[in-house]
């Protein structure tokens, strides 16, 4: 099962991580005032900054994921540089984490 990556136009993503859980159950994952879910097969997150306006630019983590029940999901938490961007992974494999290759790479990718 593959996801294709939608990202926002713009986003310049500066780092990476990609999750998996083979038996997608008891894996999960949380951004708290952003969202989560449960029993994710697949995590992809990105860190990145996008433009807002003219001239700012906002720093968010931006995610897409699947589950046993929902075959493509995303979402994202952006911050003005006052707030702290986190989230919670659990029970997942850290398939690979670093700076990113393209601003468009997917869940289905394979490194």
């Amino acid at each position: 099962m593959g996801i294709r990556s939608v990202h926002p136009i713009g986003l310049d993503v500066a780092y990476e991580w990609q999750y998996s859980c083979p038996e997608g159950r008891g894996c999960s994952f949380a951004c708290p005032g952003a969202g989560g879910a449960t029993n994710v097969m697949k995590l992809n997150m990105y860190l990145g900054s996008i433009p807002v306006g003219k001239t700012e630019h906002a720093t968010g983590v931006f995610y897409e994921f699947s589950t046993m029940h929902v075959p493509q999901g995303n979402g994202f938490a952006v911050t003005t540089g006052l707030s702290t961007l986190s989230c919670q992974v659990q029970g997942m494999k850290l398939e690979f984490s670093g700076p990113a290759d393209t601003p468009t790479a997917s869940i289905s990718t394979a490194r």
